[in-house]
């Protein structure tokens, strides 16, 4: 089996709570598992940037129902293609919300600056090692 990944930005819906990302975290997590895909999920101030890694129809099937999804707009392709292996074989969606570090020498505050206004994705799209170095750390908290 031939593995695929793909990491996009998009805009959260103005009146998702605190319950609606925990929807989203155990919804995607149960699908995912279901067709073989993991990955992980970041929200920081209205906006997400997720990857996700499996066989290449169920990550694009996966991505399609993203796209139609309301709680996500302005939906950002940051980069996609073959994948030698998976980086988070543990997560069928790893879930994290991120927020200002209480300790500014802790690792979060390595990146407050690429979260403090959301994800932009017009950076990552010129650097999309950075969007995945992001999720691979945070994966590993």
């Amino acid at each position: 089996m031939s593995l695929y990944n793909l990491i996009y930005v998009s805009t959260a819906a103005a009146d998702l709570n605190q319950f609606d990302l925990a929807e989203i975290a155990i919804q995607s997590s149960t699908n995912n598992q279901k067709v073989d895909v993991t990955g992980m999920l970041l929200y920081a101030k209205g906006s997400f940037i997720q990857v996700l890694e499996g066989p290449r129809d169920m990550v694009l099937e996966r991505f399609a129902i993203i796209a139609t999804d309301p709680r996500h707009g302005n939906i950002q392709h940051i980069l996609d293609g073959p994948l030698h292996k998976r980086h988070f074989s543990n997560w069928s969606m790893g879930f994290r919300h991120v927020q200002p570090p209480v300790n500014w020498r802790s690792a979060e505050s390595d990146y407050f600056w690429l979260t403090q206004k959301g994800f932009d994705a017009a950076l990552f799209q010129t650097k999309p090692g950075l969007a995945m170095q992001l999720l691979l750390d945070y994966s590993r908290k």
